[in-house]
């Protein structure tokens, strides 16, 4: 199985970071990819990093992040990412949820940190809510193919299908399990396979049978079963497809 997009290195979970990954490892989830959002965090994964080889790692300013004109962290990101110390771009994109957000300065970041990851051929993480016609606006003026996955997909079927189209993947969270998620489990019963991944978001959004809990990387189990259950297959073949999804992504032989 595995992580396509969890923070390893919050405050939250860091401490714990390494016996998580072993205990998931003993689970066979296997291939994890940790978002930081800071250089603090940039730091500890780093560290993680020289423990788990495998480990993927994705960096940017979050759109709730986006207050100010001047971004310092994204010349931090720049540098690793054109040395290739990080694997892809994110968690960027729009928060439109949350009223109290400058929308303006979301876009700057935003056409910032995607056209860094186009220059350097680098996959993108997005964050999207409330906001999909704003954040396809902003994708389609870079007229090149893009890769990566809207996380934690929480838009209706039509966006999904525009996302894709635009050669991203729909990560799908622990909402899927709740029981008032319908509308999130239809889309995911009409999605074609070789378009999903599955992530915790840990140390958030824990499933149904976890809920309250800090969500933990071992707990993306029961997201996969859901997400199996719905598209009425086993769940090792939901485990092949995201695997070859999260590959092609990644590029990794």
């Amino acid at each position: 199985m595995i992580d396509a997009h969890l923070h390893l290195c919050d405050d939250l979970l860091f401490p714990e970071a390494s016996q998580m990954i072993q205990e998931a490892a003993s689970a066979h989830i296997e291939k994890f990819l940790c978002v930081v959002t800071n250089n603090l965090e940039l730091e500890r994964a780093f560290e993680l990093k020289k423990k788990f080889p495998s480990l993927k790692i994705a960096a940017s300013t979050t759109p709730h992040e986006a207050l100010t004109k001047i971004d310092p962290f994204f010349e931090i990101v720049a540098k690793h990412a054109k040395n290739r110390s990080i694997d892809a771009i994110g968690e960027t994109g729009l928060e439109y949820f949350h009223k109290g957000l400058d929308k303006e300065l979301q876009l700057e970041y935003l056409k910032r940190y995607v056209g860094l990851a186009v220059e350097l051929n680098l996959p993108l993480v997005f964050h999207c809510r409330e906001a999909f016609s704003d954040l396809f606006k902003v994708l389609e003026t870079f007229k090149k193919p893009l890769r990566g996955m809207i996380h934690c997909f929480t838009g209706n079927y039509q966006e999904a299908c525009r996302a894709i189209e635009l050669g991203l993947h729909i990560s799908i969270s622990g909402i899927v399990t709740f029981r008032n998620s319908h509308s999130l489990q239809t889309i995911v019963e009409k999605l074609p396979l070789s378009s999903i991944l599955i992530e915790t978001d840990s140390p958030f959004l824990a499933p149904l049978t976890q809920r309250g809990k800090l969500n933990k990387p071992l707990f993306i189990k029961e997201t996969y079963q859901k997400v199996a259950d719905l598209k009425n297959i086993s769940i090792q073949e939901l485990e092949r497809h995201t695997l070859y999804n999260f590959t092609n992504i990644f590029k990794l032989s």
